[in-house]
């Protein structure tokens, strides 16, 4: 199960002698059925870079970011502008 997750931004906490003195709690995260939209959305309400993926038990199965929220949207609207253009 995710505990809790790391954030650039708790530098400040750098001095814990464990990771639990440095992730925020509870942990924002994403199942694998979740719309890339959804984990974009939570990543910019949070200011996160990153969310751990979680199965229904609430145990780790990946790790989403930015970048493959941006290449997945990319190839998207690269897809549906293609087929657009050929109307």
């Amino acid at each position: 199960m995710v505990a809790g997750i790391l954030q650039r931004r708790d530098k400040e906490k750098a001095g814990a002698a464990v990771a639990a003195g440095l992730m925020t709690r509870p942990a924002v995260t994403v199942m694998p059925e979740d719309t890339v939209g959804h984990a974009a959305r939570l990543m910019y309400a949070r200011g996160v870079k990153r969310l751990p993926v979680t199965d229904a038990a609430g145990h780790l199965v990946g790790i989403t970011g930015r970048p493959a929220c941006c290449r997945s949207t990319a190839a998207r609207t690269r897809r549906s502008a293609g087929r657009s253009l050929m109307r």
